[in-house]
């Protein structure tokens, strides 16, 4: 009985210092309204072609923000909301707006530390020719 105790006794321990190491993960997918999100994530014509105008509308903007991931919509806490407003109302772009969200991801949510405009494809300096 003391052997077994040992070892659930090991298997917690283990399991917390996994949970501790995990920290923060960074992703990178489509920033879009929560209003939009849900029923647009699983279409992924659909989401490409989510506007930033869309996402600024009062209504949608009022829904709060999140990353499509994979065909799924993972909402942002109030932190990642307002970062997300600032982003968009800066956008470069005017559809299909990527970003790189670093933070504790869940299934359906995400607590966000840093968020900021991904690099789009194509985009940056080109290789130097050789000499």
């Amino acid at each position: 009985m003391k052997r077994v105790h040992q070892i659930c006794i090991s298997c917690v321990l283990l399991a917390g210092s996994i949970l501790i190491l995990a920290g923060p993960d960074t992703r990178t997918g489509v920033l879009m309204d929560a209003a939009c999100g849900a029923r647009v994530a699983p279409n992924a014509e659909k989401t490409a072609k989510h506007t930033v105008a869309c996402a600024l509308m009062e209504s949608c903007k009022a829904s709060g923000f999140g990353l499509v991931l994979e065909g799924r919509f993972l909402k942002f806490d109030p932190a990642g909301d307002e970062e997300s407003v600032n982003l968009l109302e800066n956008a470069k772009v005017r559809e299909n707006f990527r970003v790189e969200v670093t933070g504790e991801f869940s299934e359906t949510d995400v607590k966000v530390s840093a968020l900021k405009a991904a690099k789009r494809e194509g985009s940056g300096t080109k290789p130097s020719s050789p000499r």
